[in-house]
């Protein structure tokens, strides 16, 4: 009973935050218990959907041609992080 309630979920956990760790922001925690082991699980899985999102965004924000040509025409202003902050600020990705 103690095996299915809380070491399996655990166990699920462990093997999704390894794959996190590794870059694979795709994983999802499929069944969700009905204790504080399943709200800690929902609560990976938002974690890890806002990460993907903040994935997505900065690749865009490579990827985008306006913002190479940007960095290129303002050498001295190539600093990405205020500009990939205002592309997360004003995202308009939602659930």
């Amino acid at each position: 009973y103690l095996n299915n309630l809380f070491l399996k979920p655990l166990k699920e956990l462990k093997k999704m935050t390894n794959q996190v760790a590794k870059g694979n922001f795709e994983v999802e925690i499929k069944k969700i218990p009905e204790n504080e082991i399943g709200e800690f699980s929902q609560n990976f899985n938002i974690m890890v959907n806002e990460l993907r999102k903040n994935e997505m965004l900065k690749k865009d924000f490579i990827s985008n041609e306006d913002s190479l040509c940007f960095i290129k025409e303002n050498p001295h202003k190539n600093n990405l992080i205020p500009l990939y902050t205002l592309m997360i600020s004003t995202s308009k990705i939602t659930n």
